[in-house]
């Protein structure tokens, strides 16, 4: 046997992953194919004299090699995905036409008392309880609420964290090996002149002491107690105080996560579609950038009657503007009362005549995603939607004004 089983399959699993990869390439890219897995691997030499992709399928494998025979450099950037893959992928669309689909066996799961560094876990790091405020390391005089857990950055050979005559078991690491020795010497010298590479581990322990810490706080300025709510949009304002260091605020229904706003001043519109009549709560939560929260809440009565259902725009929002060339883009929106909705169509004005973009029918999650594919040509564009009930009655949804350039 020349390799362990579940380290092929392992492999295959990573290769065969095209959300491992899609960050890079895209999730259409050409080391897909739409009805069938596959798995695959681009190869680049120096200098771009070669592009390779090879992948396969359980019963076909193919390896494609783009260059020049006289071994001169391609054009810089000639990547073995852009220059190898789209031939691979369309050979093996045809190839694989009218074939049955196959699929590959899956890995066995890792055991659960496996070493961490054998997973590609705990790799050159130490875990510590630190004081978010003060950055010391935590004792029992350090307040509940400001102790967190930090990972620090450490380098270390593997050998640092195995044996390696034993490498599953629980045989500590020798470190008299002369190996292990030669191993770590090399690793710290390297990380010697990595600078700032690595993290700092702090040496202090916290002695408790908050006498100079100032606490963010937050308040709600366009709302009071109980006050009565008469629509179903309410624009909420918020006033940071001691808050310079604030990075985001998040607002909260009745303890349930209703938004996030990321970029001063941290005020948003929050729509009540979805809310009965009567007594909700709403709380803003901030958050600085070592942990520490702020919050503040209010009670509000919400007598305005139900709306029929509909969706809020996500993105792009209304007036954004896109090049021909970034499409495909996605849209995406959060809907309201899902259970009432039989169809949600988004409508192009295009040249005088209305085109549905795209639809959606039964929809089961509130966030919805689609895309408009071909980019139409230059100018400004009213993206409209139409909410058909499961009453069928067809209702307006919210429009959107798009420019392309």
């Amino acid at each position: 046997q020349v390799i362990d089983t579940q380290a092929v399959r392992q492999l295959t699993d990573i290769m065969s992953d095209n959300n491992a990869r899609a960050y890079v390439f895209g999730e259409n890219n050409s080391l897909t194919l739409p009805d069938r897995p596959v798995a695959a691997k681009t190869g680049t030499t120096n200098d771009w004299h070669d592009g390779w992709t090879l992948g396969f399928t359980p019963s076909l494998v193919t390896g494609v090699w783009a260059g020049n025979n006289n071994n001169k450099a391609m054009a810089r950037g000639a990547d073995g995905v852009l220059v190898a893959a789209p031939i691979w992928h369309n050979f093996m669309a045809r190839a694989l036409s009218g074939k049955p689909v196959e699929g590959f066996t899956a890995p066995d799961p890792y055991p659960t008392d496996i070493k961490p560094i054998l997973v590609g876990q705990g790799m050159g790091e130490i875990t510590l309880a630190i004081n978010k405020v003060n950055n010391k390391i935590a004792t029992s005089s350090t307040p509940p609420g400001l102790i967190e857990y930090r990972r620090y950055r450490q380098p270390h050979s593997i050998l640092y964290y195995l044996n390696k005559d034993d490498i599953k078991g629980p045989t500590p690491p020798d470190t008299t090996d002369p190996q292990f020795a030669s191993w770590e010497a090399g690793v710290q010298a390297w990380a010697a002149k990595q600078q700032g590479q690595f993290d700092m581990v702090p040496t202090e322990y916290d002695d408790g002491s908050t006498a100079n810490l100032i606490l963010p706080q937050i308040k709600l300025n366009n709302l009071i107690q109980n006050q009565t709510i008469t629509n179903r949009t309410l624009p909420v304002s918020v006033e940071l105080i001691d808050g310079s260091d604030i990075k985001r605020v998040v607002y909260f229904i009745d303890n349930v996560q209703v938004e996030e706003i990321q970029t001063l001043p941290f005020n948003t519109t929050l729509y009540l579609f979805d809310l009965s009549r009567g007594f909700h709560n709403l709380k803003a939560r901030a958050y600085t950038s070592n942990g520490i929260t702020a919050e503040t809440n209010v009670d509000f009565n919400l007598t305005a009657a139900m709306e029929p259902p509909t969706f809020s725009w996500i993105f792009p929002t209304n007036n954004s503007s896109f090049f021909t060339s970034q499409f495909p883009i996605s849209l995406k929106i959060k809907a309201y009362q899902i259970e009432k909705i039989k169809k949600i169509e988004l409508i192009l004005e295009e040249m005088g005549k209305s085109k549905v973009l795209a639809s959606v029918s039964d929809p089961t999650e509130q966030t919805l995603m689609f895309t408009w594919s071909k980019a139409p040509a230059p100018g400004n564009y009213l993206l409209q939607s139409n909410i058909t009930t499961i009453d069928d009655l067809v209702v307006p949804g919210p429009n959107l004004q798009i420019e392309v350039q």
